[in-house]
């Protein structure tokens, strides 16, 4: 009866195979709808807080922006008189 128990151990481990797999789909097949709810929840929580935090230094920005406008404009932005050039020469390639 050598012949009987031959086929035996591939066909547990198939069987054990196709449990495991099944057990594994069910699971992501359930929890693949909470997880996709948790991860929209928090890329909105993170993209909301950004914005408001974007929002609020627009604000602060904005009662301290004519103090600092004032100043640029005083200023020439391209003025180099008191800058340090430094002169580089060199040989153009043909």
């Amino acid at each position: 009866m050598y012949f009987v128990n031959r086929g035996s151990s591939s066909f547990i481990s198939s069987i054990i195979f196709i449990g495991v797999f099944s057990i594994i789909a069910l699971l992501l097949v359930n929890l693949f709808p909470v997880l996709l709810v948790a991860g929209v929840g928090i890329y909105g929580i993170t993209k909301g807080v950004k914005l408001f935090k974007q929002w609020k230094s627009k604000n602060s920005y904005k009662m301290n922006s004519k103090d600092n406008a004032e100043i640029i404009h005083e200023k020439d932005f391209f003025d180099m008189t008191d800058k340090n050039i430094i002169d580089v020469e060199y040989t153009e390639v043909k």
